[in-house]
């Protein structure tokens, strides 16, 4: 039952979480990494992005609302413009209208089956292009104390947009889709050559 869950969806924690698939290290453009097996793609030659929903001024005093909105607005676009450097597909921000990848904002029970847990632990979690009900979905949790003094939320972004093409978890804590969460090190979020052939394999 556990693995079948895990298969649905993949969550950012703080501290090592699971055993994950293997990204290997010189494999060429040809060959598919288990990063990016059996989780599908996200269809078309461009693929329209937004914030669904905002993080809450009064969850995060440190910024004034205008500055975290920007904040948050620039950590999608650097994560998108992070994958869509490497592969051949284009990436149009949507904010006004549904999109196939939307960030969402949330807490707690939030209509999914995997209600987040408060400040600490899971940070954030995505859906594979081949879940039937929620594909293209990134939730972040707002009790996260998120900015440029707390959590690193353009690691996560750019790990979760990660998902939300298709790449799963690995175990090389030097790919950005290692299952460890890497902001604590790492300010501007970089693709590991594992992550970028994984990528490929997928989208060309």
């Amino acid at each position: 039952m556990l693995s079948f869950l895990f298969s649905l969806l993949q969550f950012i924690y703080l501290q090592p979480l699971f055993s994950s698939p293997i990204c290997r290290r010189g494999l060429t453009r040809t060959t598919i990494p288990d990063e990016a097996a059996n989780n599908g793609r996200l269809e078309g030659k461009i693929i329209h992005y937004r914030i669904a929903h905002y993080s809450r001024k009064e969850l995060h005093q440190n910024m004034d609302e205008m500055k975290l909105k920007e904040y948050v607005d620039n950590a999608l676009r650097k994560a998108i413009k992070l994958w869509e450097d490497v592969i051949n597909v284009q990436f149009i921000e949507l904010p006004h209208a549904k999109a196939n990848i939307e960030v969402i904002f949330t807490t707690f029970y939030h209509g999914d089956k995997y209600p987040f847990d408060g400040k600490g632990n899971e940070l954030a979690h995505a859906f594979y292009p081949n879940d039937i009900i929620w594909h293209g979905q990134i939730h972040i949790d707002d009790s996260e104390p998120w900015g440029p003094n707390g959590r690193n939320l353009n690691w996560v972004m750019a790990h979760e947009v990660g998902h939300v093409l298709g790449l799963a978890h690995t175990n090389d804590d030097e790919s950005l889709m290692t299952s460890h969460y890497q902001g604590f090190q790492e300010t501007i979020p970089k693709l590991h050559p594992c992550d970028i052939v994984a990528i490929q394999s997928l989208y060309g």
